[in-house]
């Protein structure tokens, strides 16, 4: 009977007032989640390219053969949109690109080194974070429009002249190229190191995909002959201090 008398009279004023303050907060974390959104979907997309690489990389530790990174596409909607995969090298990049559509096309793949391949990162229009964030290469139009008026990464360490990373941020080894053609870099099965040195630039936009001056901004870097990947963002000068930081 004590218990159907408590379900009978309902909710106390105090755990009414208790849930709208719950409400309140969650409503409050949303707006400023929203607010942000384009910074936001550039620390997602700087992940999920950090996942695709180190994905790479552990196949290349777990198999003990070559694996290779390719790229192609551009990010935006209609034709060929960005696409990064990996698989054996003995596929080379024009095999793994094959593999890849055909994954992405739902093809089951049959036979050899093509079960190897995967695609860890391809633009989906629609995706949250593909439609506030995307891959452009260094030193364009894109990529100083969104640094407006705040500092030259290569102002800071490890950029500045004579450090670890000077002079690096640059198209010629970019590895999404946004030119439509096949760019490739390898992890060693042998010495679990990169071949080459990369950059990847990724700047925040509207929902139309124009860039945003003085927005999120991030880098990643990996060296030849490294392990390593660098991994940079700058929260902007909208809505942020516009400093770059290792993260």
């Amino acid at each position: 009977m004590g218990h159907a008398a408590r379900a009978d009279r309902g909710y106390s004023l105090f755990e009414l007032l208790t849930v709208l303050a719950i409400v309140g907060i969650l409503a409050a974390v949303g707006i400023s989640m929203l607010g942000n959104r384009p910074g936001t979907s550039v620390r997602g997309l700087l992940d999920e390219v950090e996942g695709g690489l180190s994905n790479a990389h552990m196949a290349a530790t777990a198999l003990g053969r070559d694996v290779m990174i390719v790229s192609w596409g551009n990010w935006a909607q209609g034709g060929t949109t960005t696409v990064l995969a990996y698989g054996d090298s003995a596929l080379l990049a024009a095999g793994i690109q094959t593999a890849a559509t055909s994954l992405l096309a739902g093809t089951p793949l049959t036979g050899g080194y093509n079960q190897t391949v995967a695609v860890p990162l391809h633009f989906q229009p629609n995706d949250p974070i593909h439609s506030r964030a995307k891959i452009v290469s260094a030193n364009t139009t894109d990529w100083a429009t969104a640094r407006g008026t705040m500092a030259d990464i290569s102002t800071i360490v490890p950029f500045q002249s004579g450090q670890a990373l000077a002079g690096l941020v640059t198209d010629s080894n970019n590895l999404f190229a946004n030119g439509g053609g096949l760019n490739s870099t390898v992890a060693n099965g042998a010495s679990l190191r990169f071949n080459s040195t990369f950059v990847i630039e990724i700047v925040s936009t509207t929902s139309g995909g124009a860039v945003i001056p003085g927005g999120a901004m991030g880098l990643i870097v990996v060296l030849a002959n490294g392990a390593t990947i660098y991994k940079f963002y700058n929260p902007g000068n909208l809505q942020g201090d516009g400093q770059w930081r290792r993260v």
